[in-house]
């Protein structure tokens, strides 16, 4: 519940799937996301609001491990069958550890705001 004149700002990082080895993660992965929305905006889509939304990117170094540990709370493989989910991670760790055999990597995010407002009234 808002208070009226009220607006939602939400915040969130995705995955910056301009860097090459994350779109090949995100296509190894894409099956088991059960469908969720690209955008924030698009959840918005049915309702008579205005959306603004802005983007910064940033990154992070890491550990594979560390990645991975990370993709695994994620609740689209939280909610998978345990066997599967460790099938799937393991294959998705084995691949990210061929491309950066030193064990690290920068995980590149964009962080998006997403500012949703009441359409203006209709006079």
């Amino acid at each position: 519940m808002l208070r009226p004149g009220g607006v939602l700002a939400l915040w969130w990082n995705q995955a910056d799937i301009r860097v090459p080895w994350v779109a090949a993660e995100e296509d190894r992965l894409a099956p088991f996301t059960r469908g969720f929305p690209t955008t924030v905006a698009e959840l918005f889509a049915p309702f008579p609001v205005r959306v603004a939304t802005r983007e910064i990117a940033w990154s992070r170094r890491i550990t594979v491990e560390e990645h991975s540990r990370n993709l695994a709370t994620h609740s689209h493989f939280v909610v998978m069958d345990p066997a599967e989910r460790a099938q799937l991670l393991g294959a998705n760790r084995t691949a990210l550890a061929r491309l950066f055999p030193d064990g690290e990597l920068d995980e590149p995010y964009r962080c998006g705001l997403t500012v949703v407002r009441p359409a203006a009234a209709q006079g």
